[in-house]
């Protein structure tokens, strides 16, 4: 199982929603205009065919406090970080450190994902990676996502 977690209004939901259009017969041409989405509320599963199945346990970000009852049966954790809010990166980096403190996420695989980078007044990664305790990437950012 696969874990998604970060701050409430991050972009999970839209980022679920968007690999199951991609993983849909019609592929990237399926994705369109963003889907509407809601917060999410308690825990969302969702099941992908990425040539095998894989669940992604969304957790609502109000849930932050017991996010740690859900680490017994994870193999990866993907972690979202709103890059366009500069207020939350440093809450959203305690909880990443916490995270990777987690004794029950000790093998598990961990994908920290930064979204709205292309937003206007977003932090450059030369910010953002300090400010997240991170290195510098060893991957370029993507300019444009399909919409």
């Amino acid at each position: 199982m696969f874990l998604l977690l970060g701050a409430a209004g991050v972009g999970k939901t839209l980022l679920v929603k968007r690999l199951q259009k991609l993983c849909s017969k019609e592929g990237p041409r399926a994705l369109g205009e963003p889907p509407p989405t809601l917060p999410t509320v308690g825990t969302n599963l969702t099941d992908l065919l990425i040539q095998k199945k894989i669940t992604i346990r969304e957790l609502g970000g109000c849930m932050g406090p017991i996010w740690s009852s859900y680490y017994g049966d994870c193999s990866a954790v993907l972690f979202m970080i709103d890059a366009a809010n500069p207020t939350q990166i440093s809450s959203s980096c305690v909880q990443l450190l916490s995270l990777l403190s987690a004794e029950q996420l000790a093998s598990a695989s961990v994908l920290i994902l930064f979204n709205k980078m292309t937003l206007l007044g977003t932090l450059g990664w030369d910010l953002l990676c300090p400010a997240a305790c991170l290195p510098p990437p060893m991957i370029t950012l993507l300019d444009s996502f399909p919409a």
